[in-house]
């Protein structure tokens, strides 16, 4: 609202409180008798039928306290209503303290009666008519210490005497600053009196009932919006004005306590009532138009009605009561000032300022009566109190008409908003369907009835439940859902958006469309749902095309199966002999009968065979690479070794081609990468076969090998690569024209060399071209070894280790199964080997105390003290005895890198993966006790087991080594009876037990050669913790039926 309506209504309100003013206080057409020399004559006709007023000259005896019935009159005067204070007659000294009597002889014809209407004097009165007690006010006493001031009601109501009347008043003060009758009784008929008296007590409960209300009702608002301290400070104004106008009226808020209310009391709060309404009015006026008030004005304000008020609680009522003028002083100026600021804020277009500015006129108004009351004793007017009103008023106006603004503004902002949401609505395509429970009103949107096949506008009051629009098919299920979602009451005073769902709904034609739909709830206090929204989209067409996708990757996962199987079976069928040949293979080169040149050939086979294997398991991992499932479980792979390996392997195809390969450096140590060895082999032996194949014949292939962290391999050859070529080279099927070439060579060499986290790049020139493998240097990471070991790069074969290169060497063997410790003293023969054997660590540290060994093999998990455990407290008896460390190689068949970790983290000097050959493990101990490492001819890396391939189906028959063949039905026996703890731990749930019971079934079995029943077991123990028991039901169950049945030779 413009500022000029706001001075319209201002100016409207105080022009009709003038009128009323006004009118109110118009002279009377007839005087009204007066008393003169304690005389009130009332003996003319009908002069006792109306209300007089007791005033004029009253007899006055200072300092006595008259007896009531005395019939003479006093012969000194004293007007009445006035204060005592100044009063020279009966040698009363100048002062408001003391105590006298008043005495009026009111003539009036006899045989009629009068009642007096007596007003509340300063501070102590008894009052008598015709000698009898007529009213009471506290007890008046001869000194300050007999005087009992007291204060009740505004006015008492006496009971009807007959005429004449002798009326002799006993008053005394010591409390108030203003001493005496300062108010004048009025006489008249009792039933006149009482309607009076009545009117006013009805006047002052509708005043407190209305300050009350504009009070409390800001507060309450404050105390849902505290951010806005403008409703707090309105309110907490209209209750202090509140208890002052009822201090200065009829003191309701006082009876509520007692009767009569000691005078020291009621002045104290009708002062701190006064000077509480003095010190917020400021900021009742700076909280409602902010930056109008100064703050430093409205701090004087609070700081000098603050001391004031401290005055009232700190001093005695006699002392407090003379502040009033300064605190009426103090009000004008701060009055004054405020409706300056307010006038400015009206010009400057504040809204509403000139509501309470107008207000501030009536203020003047009051401050006016108040002072009359205090120095004539006149009591408030109906129209002051209510004038005094309208302007307590106008603060909880300014707020309803701001709070008008916002709503206005808020239904706007509303509509605008609800337009915004039906054009989102509308543009998402959702159907919205909206449930209020508390009215059971259900709405449909226009374009819910769109998708239901009803035309826009159509009446839906009459329409059934919701549900009935649901396919028969989908409704028990929706209308299930929704009876739940309606008891859940875990959600309070809050919303709660429910789960998605997707059914068919019913067209007006029968048909069904699929819709999804989602729906959200908002809750009362008591999690009862009050409003159910749920949004619809037409998703029939999405449907249909899920339907001819899903039916697409049915055929597509049924292709893939079948090419599964067909792979699987071809793995199968190619590694089941290639295991035949390696074995053989094997066993023949371990004859001792044989020449050297049939022992190398025999190696040369068994290579060739290993090979073959790796390939067969490498098109598997090529395929989890191209669809990013391929598990990558990097190794501390030796460089120097895979290359010197690769070289050795393609002696025969470089001869053939006349090109030699040159290593561009020798290096007498490792050079470790971060990688997997198989991986590493195949990028290098693939790289450098189609290096030697690319170079004419006479010419020469360099590779170099750069340490570091990244680690580098450059193969570099003198042919460049064809531009048609160049920007292809890595892609898939793309080939020069080599004669059988498949296109697939660089591929997957980037491919596995990626899955490391490493890179390969291509540079081709007039230099020729560069192929760079980037791998990552190990670093501080303990990860396991390469299962092959190491060996010295050279261009020749290394001689095969013998047990007559190992020196006499004590051993002690710690295995808490009976057939790997069996297994591993066949590999340790005597001589060179002298062998202790303990079944736990617990045992093996027993046995170190006898006699201290050479070398420590140790298996990771046992009983009693596992592996870990025992390999801490050799450690830390070699410190303490200042001994020299003996080599210790831990032995597990878990082959993770957490395992690695924490088995060469204990302490440990090598970690081997059961199961391993006799080979690996002799080249381990020699390299430990000479220091020097050696080993057979390289192999290609063995292949390894990974946890979701099985090394094939269970074999129907498995070849042991002929000296263990007399062992094996007991080893057997051994392993039934520890499936059948499995069996049993699992259906007690006794989980830990399994995982440990399939561990140790899993080294021995790989030991023994029964590859299968191994990786079955270690899958068993890796998944005994989560895995479901109807699958580890099933797993054992296979095991157990393979160990039954499987065939030894």
């Amino acid at each position: 609202m413009r500022a000029g309506d706001c001075w319209r209504q201002g100016l409207a309100l105080a022009a009709g409180c003038l009128l009323l003013l006004g009118a109110a206080t118009a002279a009377p057409s007839t005087p009204e008798p007066v008393a003169r020399q304690a005389v009130l004559d009332l003996s003319a006709p009908g002069a006792t039928a109306g209300l007089h007023e007791l005033r004029g000259d009253w007899g006055f005896i200072w300092q006595r306290f008259r007896d009531p019935e005395h019939p003479s009159l006093p012969g000194t005067i004293a007007h009445v209503p006035g204060d005592w204070n100044e009063l020279p007659t009966g040698g009363k000294p100048p002062g408001p303290e003391g105590y006298g009597t008043y005495v009026l002889e009111v003539r009036c014809p006899e045989g009629e009666q009068l009642a007096l209407m007596v007003p509340v004097e300063r501070t102590a009165m008894r009052l008598y008519v015709n000698g009898r007690l007529a009213a009471a006010q506290g007890d008046p006493g001869a000194s300050p210490a007999q005087a009992q001031p007291a204060i009740a009601r505004r006015a008492i109501l006496t009971d009807p005497y007959s005429c004449p009347l002798q009326i002799t008043a006993h008053v005394s003060n010591y409390e108030h600053r203003a001493g005496g009758m300062i108010r004048a009784p009025v006489a008249g008929p009792l039933e006149l009196l009482a309607k009076e008296y009545n009117q006013r007590l009805a006047l002052d409960t509708l005043l407190v009932g209305a300050y009350l209300v504009l009070g409390v009702a800001p507060i309450v608002f404050w105390l849902g919006r505290r951010q806005d301290t403008a409703p707090l400070f309105t309110g907490l104004f209209c209750l202090a004005q509140m208890a002052y106008v009822d201090m200065m009226g009829d003191r309701m808020l006082l009876q509520l306590a007692s009767p009569e209310t000691p005078w020291e009391t009621y002045l104290t709060t009708e002062y701190l009532a006064w000077f509480a309404s003095m010190a917020l009015f400021p900021k009742m006026a700076d909280k409602l138009f902010p930056r109008t008030v100064h703050a430093m004005a409205v701090r004087l304000a609070l700081l000098l009605f603050g001391l004031g008020a401290a005055a009232v609680v700190l001093l005695p009522a006699r002392v407090f009561s003379e502040l009033v003028v300064y605190g009426q002083v103090a009000g004008a100026a701060i009055a004054l000032y405020v409706s300056l600021a307010l006038l400015r804020a009206t010009r400057h277009g504040r809204p509403d300022a000139g509501v309470l500015l107008a207000g501030m006129g009536f203020l003047g108004l009051v401050l006016a009566v108040n002072v009359v009351q205090f120095y004539t004793g006149l009591a408030l007017s109906s129209i002051t109190a209510f004038g005094q009103l309208a302007f307590v008023l106008t603060g909880p106006m300014v707020l309803l008409r701001r709070l008008g603004r916002a709503l206005t503004v808020e239904e706007l902002r509303t509509a605008e908003q609800r337009e915004k949401v039906d054009l989102l609505v509308r543009a998402t395509q959702a159907g919205i369907l909206d449930w209020d429970d508390t009215r059971n009103v259900t709405r449909y949107s226009p374009r819910l009835l769109e998708i239901m096949g009803y035309p826009h506008g159509t009446e839906t009051a009459d329409w059934p439940q919701f549900f009935e629009h649901i396919h028969p098919e989908d409704r028990a299920l929706v209308q299930d859902e929704f009876t739940n979602q309606l008891r859940d009451r875990s959600v309070r005073d809050a919303e709660l958006r429910h789960e998605p769902m997707e059914y068919r709904l019913l067209r007006r034609d029968g048909t069904p469309v699929w819709v999804h739909a989602e729906a959200i709830s908002v809750r009362g206090r008591d999690g009862r749902t009050l409003r159910y929204i749920s949004s619809f989209l037409d998703i029939t067409g999405h449907r249909q095309v899920a339907e001819r996708l899903q039916r697409q990757n049915e055929a597509l996962a049924e292709n893939a199966r079948l090419r599964e199987d067909v792979e699987r079976m071809s793995r199968h069928d190619l590694k089941t002999p290639l295991n035949s040949i390696i074995g053989v293979a094997r066993l023949l080169r371990e004859d001792a009968h044989l020449q050297p040149e049939q022992r190398e050939l025999l190696a040369i086979s068994e290579r060739a065979g290993y090979r073959m294997l790796e390939m067969v398991n490498l098109s598997l991992d090529l395929h989890r690479m191209e669809t990013g499932t391929y598990e990558f479980r990097p190794q501390a792979v030796n460089l120097v070794d895979v290359v010197s390996r690769v070289l050795l392997d393609l002696q025969s195809l470089d001869a053939a081609a006349q090109v030699p390969v040159q290593m561009g450096q020798a290096f007498t140590g490792p050079v470790y990468a971060r990688a997997e060895e198989l991986l590493c082999y195949s990028i290098l032996a693939n790289l450098l076969k189609n290096a030697i194949e690319a170079t004419p014949p006479d010419s020469k292939v360099s590779l170099s090998i750069m340490p570091g962290d990244p680690v580098r391999v450059n193969i570099h050859n003198p042919t460049r690569v064809p531009a048609a070529v160049e920007a292809h080279f890595f892609e898939k099927y793309v080939t020069a024209g080599k004669s059988g070439g498949t296109g697939l060579g660089t591929y997957s060499a980037r491919l596995m060399a990626r899955v490391q986290e490493g890179e390969l790049a291509m540079s081709t020139g007039s230099h020729g071209t560069v192929l760079t493998l980037t791998l990552r240097g190990l670093g501080a990471e303990q990860l396991p070894a390469a299962r092959s070991p190491g060996r010295r790069p050279t261009s020749a074969p290394v001689a095969p280790l013998t047990l007559a290169d190992i020196p006499a060497t004590r051993v002690l063997l710690a295995d808490d199964d009976e057939y790997n410790r069996l297994l591993l003293l066949r590999y340790l023969p005597a001589p060179p080997f002298t062998v202790d054997v303990a079944a736990n660590g617990h045992d093996a540290i027993a046995a170190m105390e006898r006699h201290w060994p050479d070398l420590v093999l140790i298996d990771m998990e046992m009983p009693r003290m596992n592996g870990l455990e025992a390999v801490h407290w050799i450690r830390d008896r070699e410190a303490r005895e200042g001994r020299e460390p003996s080599p210790i190689v831990m032995m597990s068949s878990n082959d993770d890198p957490g395992s690695v970790r924490r088995g060469l983290g204990a302490g440990s000097n090598r970690y081997l993966t059961k199961p391993f050959t006799r080979e690996a493990l002799l080249a381990v101990i020699h390299e430990l006790v000479t220091g020097v490492v050696s080993g057979p001819a390289p192999l290609p890396p063995q292949p390894r087991l990974r946890d979701d391939q099985p090394p094939s189906t269970p074999e129907a028959s498995v070849r042991v080594d002929a000296e263990l063949l007399q062992e094996v039905p007991a080893f057997l026996a051994s392993r039934r009876a520890m499936v059948a703890s499995m069996a049993q731990a699992l259906a007690t749930g006794d989980r830990e037990q399994l995982r440990s019971v399939a561990h140790r079934a899993a080294g021995g079995l790989a030991l023994f050669g029964f590859h299968w029943a191994a990786w079955q077991s270690r899958r068993i123990s890796q998944q005994a913790a989560g895995a479901e028991t109807q699958a580890l039901e099933r797993d054992i169950a296979a095991l157990k039926d393979h160990l039954e049945n499987v065939q030894v030779s």
